[in-house]
């Protein structure tokens, strides 16, 4: 093994290693941080567990048969879905990165 191989590797290591501390130390302060009471105007301010609601099966069904989903409405939704596909395709070409004029500057700066 080359002498610039090993020392690649080390240094790559290195700070893999380092930022990988980095973002660990990061994570228990900010833990530490969220975990500190708030306080407005003097008074304890409680954060409230956060919720999961799902709907009822009932609530489901009636949502499906409120719904107007027909063979039209399928159809001219993927319609709209293909109408934005080639507009994303058509915009996707008319972007010019910076590098398309790398020949056509070298051109201009011989003459």
């Amino acid at each position: 093994m080359k002498a610039p191989n090993l020392i690649a590797l080390t240094a790559s290591v290195l700070i893999a290693g380092t930022a990988v501390f980095a973002l660990r130390s990061f994570d228990d302060r900010a833990a530490a941080m969220l975990a500190a009471p708030h306080f407005v105007n003097g008074t304890a301010v409680v954060d409230l567990p956060s919720l999961e609601v799902r709907p009822t099966a009932a609530d489901v069904r009636e949502a499906a048969l409120l719904s107007e989903a027909t063979f039209d409405s399928a159809a001219d939704a993927l319609k709209r879905n293909a109408e934005e596909r080639a507009a994303a395709l058509i915009r996707a070409q008319l972007a010019m990165p910076y590098y398309s004029f790398g020949n056509a500057l070298r051109q201009t700066a011989k003459e």
